[in-house]
């Protein structure tokens, strides 16, 4: 189960809210949140009750989510999106940067992701470097086509979950990280 789902879970216990872990039983990550007589089931962090078909694949771009939110107001992170070849090898000559180098600017912090919902999956933050944006693409190339660059805003990131409307419970999402060796 997804560790951010773990503090959810915990959340809510500490909240009074009923808790109903599926995840063996559906193997995915699946909860079931009760309170005060309404359930929400949550399948790999999503409500799906509250969320339609076609607000799921919105959600899961996250360009079209972020133009959606720029027209109701709320400030968005500047970006660009880009394509690249299934291969290193079926590349054309600097393909990445021929496509975003008019956004790029040396020393500017990154935040390089594939443009689809991954869960977290081949998301490289910090990236200053065209070298180093590059490189995390070629990495992750044969798994994802179409990329998001975005400046870096700097902020905790949060997962919020409501149940019938109402805000039940909200973690702040860290990076893995190591201390030591990691032994």
């Amino acid at each position: 189960m997804d560790s951010h789902q773990q503090k959810m879970i915990a959340a809510a216990l500490a909240l009074g809210i009923a808790v109903r872990d599926l995840s063996s039983q559906w193997r995915r990550d699946a909860v079931v949140f009760t309170y005060r007589g309404q359930e929400e089931l949550v399948l790999d962090g999503r409500i799906y009750a509250s969320l339609g078909h076609h607000a799921d694949l919105i959600c899961d771009d996250k360009h079209v989510s972020k133009l959606l939110f720029a027209e109701i107001g709320i400030a968005v992170a500047q970006g660009i999106v880009f394509e690249v070849a299934a291969s290193e090898e079926d590349a054309e000559p600097n393909e990445i940067e021929a496509q975003i180098g008019s956004f790029f600017q040396a020393g500017t912090a990154y935040v390089c992701k594939p443009l689809y919902g991954t869960d977290g999956d081949a998301v490289g933050m910090h990236l200053t470097e065209m070298l180093y944006i590059e490189d995390h693409v070629n990495a992750h190339r044969e798994m994802y086509a179409t990329w998001l660059l975005e400046v870096l805003i700097p902020g905790e990131d949060m997962r919020i979950q409501a149940i019938g409307g109402e805000l039940v419970a909200a973690v702040v999402r860290q990076p893995a990280f190591v201390i030591g060796d990691g032994k």
